[in-house]
């Protein structure tokens, strides 16, 4: 029977990611017409209710207007075609990450200046400008000078902010065993009563696991971006965010800080002390003794997202890798024995705290998570509804519109709103959805891919233009995280910032 239960989970999962992320491409249909509002979307991850709630409100308040949306998995492949050849443009895309300032130096991406200048009434702010409505990182991040020595604006809007890190089954936790103790926590014999604030605690719930053979993680192996980021949320707190962790005798003013990375002032970036103890504590968790991996399936390093998500649905696993975004995909498949209720409680884990994690002035430790705000609204310049895609947008920047988002989708937009002003009327988030609200409140520091606290006339065209990773740097990294050992790793990467640094700057001279 578990064989049959699991076989079925797996088609529904594939049928039901088959929808989620549109097997059959969108687009086919030509552009948009007049007064008819053409939205092409990504539809993985948010899914879309959230996006056919906001088209009913727009057509409602503008008679005579259809929202037409296409949802589909090669949005991104097909704005950039349609961009450069200018033909059966929509009016809105919603996609992933993309390189969008090439195509704003082009000329091809309406500038949003009206959007970020437009008015919303809010409850906890009263009457603001959308662009002070943004979280600030976020807002700066869209601005970009096209040409150079124009005044920086907006060219795109970030969609979700997904906290990356750690999705844990609760039920398995709280059933778990102490195989160790921790002075002046648990015991031998203790259960766990709370997921694991270090590093070091993490690999300890992982021994425990492994004690009543429980895999621990799985992850998409060959789809490494979420990995990068959990490390890069370690990165963050060993190095200092927005200012150097001192406390670490390795953290020097010459590489600067986590935020100081993405300016790419030099290729001494490359070398900050928390990108090797970053590595250093991935590895810890799933580098075997012998180069294999521990920790989780031994096919992990093929696994697609969907896989490990089909790990995590069928319990084969306890915690997952990957985004907020995650629950989204998979809450319908949360009842495999058709009781009506999901058949085990899911939440995000806060990112436990690498040795040497950064303190604030209370000597606490300063609470760091790793977000994801790179996926983007983009509207072509030669949108055929230019006025009505900026007002649809302006409508998504309401205070309802951002609610019912988080509502829908279990997540975040970059705004400074306050998701608990759904908690009325009866009704109340589901246990993931307020696990991801209360890590974002309780976040002091909320890390992005952005230069926080340098000034947009500052900004590097390293930064606007290119923003090499690790793996740009040093592209043999996913291939080689098993093999060596993290400093070895650290090295080869500033190596190749070294080597590749005069390549990226004559790239975007």
């Amino acid at each position: 029977m578990k064989h049959k239960k699991i076989m079925a989970l797996g088609a529904a999962l594939v049928l039901s990611l088959g929808t989620v992320f549109g097997l059959a491409g969108c687009g086919g249909n030509g552009g948009a017409k007049e007064n008819e509002l053409l939205i092409r979307y990504f539809q993985g991850g948010t899914g879309d209710q959230w996006l056919k709630n906001a088209a009913n409100k727009f057509e409602e308040r503008n008679e005579g207007v259809t929202v037409k949306l296409e949802g589909g998995n090669d949005t991104s492949e097909l704005l950039s075609t349609q961009l450069t050849s200018g033909k059966n443009l929509a009016d809105i895309y919603m996609i992933p990450e993309m390189a969008w300032q090439e195509q704003v130096a082009m000329g091809r991406i309406a500038n949003l200046s009206d959007v970020y200048e437009a008015e919303v009434e809010t409850s906890n702010l009263g009457k603001v400008k959308i662009k002070d409505y943004l979280l600030d990182d976020v807002r700066d991040s869209r601005y970009l000078a096209r040409v150079e020595g124009a005044t920086p604006a907006p060219w795109t809007m970030s969609l979700a902010f997904s906290q990356a890190g750690i999705v844990y089954n609760e039920d398995i936790l709280f059933s778990t065993v102490h195989t160790t103790a921790k002075a002046g926590a648990w015991a031998i014999g203790d259960k766990w009563t709370a997921p694991p604030e270090t590093v070091s605690d993490l690999l300890a719930y992982c021994d425990d696991l492994n004690a009543v053979s429980k895999t621990p993680f799985s992850y998409a192996g060959n789809e490494p971006d979420w990995l990068m980021r959990l490390m890069w949320g370690w990165w963050g707190q060993y190095q200092g965010a927005n200012d150097l962790n001192t406390a670490n005798a390795d953290v020097t003013a010459n590489e600067g800080t986590f935020f100081e990375y993405w300016n790419y002032k030099s290729p001494e970036v490359f070398n900050q002390a928390g990108i090797g103890k970053a590595i250093a504590a991935f590895q810890s968790i799933f580098k075997s003794e012998s180069g294999g991996v521990k920790n989780a399936p031994k096919t992990v390093s093929e696994k697609s997202t969907q896989d490990a998500e089909r790990d995590f649905v069928n319990q084969d696993v306890a915690m997952v890798v990957c985004g907020a975004f995650v629950y989204n995909e998979i809450k319908d498949l949360l009842d495999v024995n058709n009781d009506g209720k999901a058949d085990f409680t899911m939440k995000m884990m806060n990112l436990p705290y690498i040795e040497g994690a950064q303190k604030g002035q209370d000597d606490k430790l300063l609470n760091m998570n790793m977000y994801n705000s790179e996926d983007i609204i983009v509207v072509p310049a030669q949108a055929t509804n230019l006025d009505l895609a900026k007002k649809f947008l302006i409508l998504l920047c309401e205070e309802e519109s951002l609610l019912d988002f988080t509502k829908q989708c279990g997540e975040l937009r970059p705004f400074k709103y306050d998701p608990m002003a759904n908690v009325k009327d009866g009704f109340t988030y589901p246990a993931f959805t307020q696990s991801v609200i209360d890590i974002y409140q309780n976040t002091d520091v909320h890390l992005i891919r952005y230069p926080s606290g340098t000034a947009l006339s500052e900004l590097s065209y390293l930064y606007s233009y290119k923003q090499p990773l690790w793996t740009d740097a040093y592209t043999s990294f996913n291939a080689q995280l098993f093999k060596m050992d993290s400093k070895s790793i650290l090295q080869e990467i500033y190596n190749g910032a070294k080597k590749e640094w005069p390549v990226w700057e004559a790239q975007v001279s």
